[in-house]
């Protein structure tokens, strides 16, 4: 099996650049990488991160240049019973959100975040940013996709949003306002993701970020 690099028409557009995806099937099957490559402006590609020799590899192809983004980590949560962490008094949860308070969460708690799209100077942070609006806006248009944190005027202050068809189910983007934040609400955020989870039938609960 060689490497395999899948357009990504969305970030495509988003950007102004042929951009791929591709991940890496091992360092021995690298030979034929360029080639895959051809066509693309941009490619980013995963590997896991204990295949060291891989950037030396990368590092010799003929027309792309290595950037190394960052490390994705997966966090895992399993048990019988979900932490307690009930909501502070005037703040509730529930999972009807609006769309527009998705987009302003988003954009709040992601505004100065460094992801992986920082690394390449050709990708606009801006645009980057308008990206993760647009991923938000679909996640909680799906059934039961996001879980809101709201104060005691009706205000969301932060969200989750969830995949319940992952196995175990995945948090795939979640945040506070900044002027949320620090006043210990998103644990209590995620112990309510994880209770939803185990009264579903789930055994346990991930969330994936970069490594810093």
């Amino acid at each position: 099996m060689t490497a395999v690099v899948e357009p990504s028409p969305l970030e495509s557009d988003r950007f102004g650049l042929r951009i791929g995806r591709c991940v890496v099937p091992g360092v021995d099957r690298l030979d034929r990488l360029a080639e895959a490559c051809e066509g693309f402006d941009v490619v980013v590609l995963r590997y896991p991160a204990e295949d060291v020799d891989v950037p030396v590899v990368l590092a010799g192809l003929d027309r792309f240049r290595c950037l190394p983004a960052d490390h994705l980590c997966v966090w895992g949560w399993t048990g019988d019973e979900p932490p307690s962490r009930p909501a502070p008094a005037g703040r509730t949860i529930d999972m009807s959100p609006v769309i527009d308070d998705v987009s302003s969460v988003v954009r709040d708690s992601l505004a100065g975040y460094s992801t992986h799209y920082r690394a390449n100077p050709l990708l606009a942070p801006t645009a980057a940013l308008d990206g993760y609006v647009e991923w938000a806006r679909h996640l909680a248009a799906e059934d039961d996709g996001a879980v809101v944190l709201r104060d005691a005027g009706g205000i969301a202050d932060g969200l989750a949003l969830i995949d319940w068809r992952a196995g175990p189910p995945d948090i795939r983007l979640a945040g506070m306002r900044t002027s949320a934040q620090g006043r210990g609400l998103y644990p209590v955020l995620i112990a309510h993701v994880i209770g939803l989870a185990l009264r579903r039938g789930a055994d346990g609960v991930q969330i994936s970020t970069q490594s810093h």
